[in-house]
């Protein structure tokens, strides 16, 4: 798996983006996965996904082995958050082929999302932004891809499957850049979204701040 950027955000937080060159086979002979897992694993029938998902828990121990903590084990909370097995770490997961996209944090629920830039975005944009944000996106392709990044890392961090993207999470108007920050709202609860154009997509990471 070549490995495209590994990024020390902060003291206490990284995430690592690889490129998924490799079959199947040697995606699974290389993961370390515990009997739940291979049953969920089971349960994935398109050849690409196994691939995406395999990929993306082998970033993960990557990244673990990069910032020198030990690999124990994935499994998912009551929300289907995943978690480290016996550790507190706190992390997210996200894979849009070829990539595979992992964050970890020691401190902080942690939010990850990467996109390509696909035109169906324009033609389901209301089902994801309220009105102010169709009408301050403009319908450009780029901006509409940031927008559904920021609010799926928003959605990972807050860890609940009944919010709504469109209804519950709103994004601050913000100006296009290569790489770039965006604000985030559920509420009173604000969350911090950095996010950068990488080879056709978008990357997403972030997670809340205190007022």
């Amino acid at each position: 798996m070549p490995l495209c950027g590994f990024t020390r955000i902060s003291q206490h937080s990284a995430h690592l983006l690889w490129h998924i060159n490799e079959p199947q086979e040697v995606l699974w002979r290389d993961s370390t996965l515990s009997m739940p897992a291979q049953a969920e694993y089971e349960k994935i029938t398109h050849p690409r996904k196994r691939r995406e998902w395999l990929a993306a828990r082998l970033t993960l121990q990557k990244l673990l082995a990069e910032l020198g903590h030990e690999y124990t084990g994935l499994q998912k909370d009551a929300q289907g958050r995943p978690y480290l097995v016996n550790s507190s770490l706190h992390l997210s997961i996200a894979h849009c082929y070829p990539f595979a996209f992992v964050a970890v944090d020691q401190q902080h629920a942690i939010g990850v999302d990467i996109q390509v830039l696909c035109k169906k975005l324009q033609d389901v944009k209301e089902k994801f932004l309220n009105h102010q944000e169709v009408r301050e996106s403009d319908n450009d392709l780029e901006k509409l891809c940031v927008y559904w990044c920021a609010k799926e890392a928003i959605y990972k961090v807050y860890g609940v499957k009944s919010l709504s993207l469109k209804q519950d999470i709103s994004i601050s108007k913000f100006t296009k850049k290569n790489q770039g920050v965006v604000w985030g709202a559920i509420g009173s609860q604000l969350f911090v979204i950095h996010y950068k154009f990488y080879t056709g997509h978008v990357l997403a990471w972030g997670k809340e701040v205190s007022i």
